[in-house]
């Protein structure tokens, strides 16, 4: 999972990405199986999210369908996260701060977007969808359902 060359943001994802699985295995020994699940996807989503900033930055991805479609999923999926922060009434930390460095990342296609988009745009959009996901995860963790 780790990139031979890590930036200071994948540095600070992947240091996430560790604590949040440190606090699944510890959920998952006290017994809060749902919640330790919730937590560990949203270290999975954290992980990738990481992988796509490096891939961003070299330039060099094997591209899949998911990578192509996530400029136009990333309005979605941060239409969706802020609507069930604000219905939900969302007060974890971790969460917001995925939130908003996902809003930060997101690049979403436009009309004048060309179709064959290079893969730095590709990857750093698909690592917003991934941090939007984990906040949900991690929300969902927080409340129990």
């Amino acid at each position: 999972m780790r990139a031979k060359a890590v930036s200071s943001a994948d540095a600070s994802l992947l240091t996430l990405g560790d604590r949040l699985l440190t606090s699944a295995q510890q959920l998952q020994q006290s017994g809060n199986y749902f919640q330790a699940r919730q937590t560990a996807k949203a270290a999975t989503r954290v992980y990738e999210a990481a992988r796509n900033l490096g891939e961003a930055r070299t330039g060099q991805a094997l591209l899949s369908r998911s990578y192509y479609e996530a400029p136009f999923e990333v309005i979605r999926e941060l239409k969706r996260t802020e609507a069930e922060m604000a219905y939900f009434r969302g007060n974890n930390a971790t969460a917001r701060s995925l939130f908003n460095q996902a809003q930060q990342l997101a690049q979403p296609a436009s009309s004048t977007t060309p179709a064959t988009a290079d893969i730095r745009y590709l990857a750093t959009n698909r690592a917003a969808v991934q941090l939007l996901k984990a906040s949900r995860h991690l929300m969902r963790a927080e409340l129990g359902f």
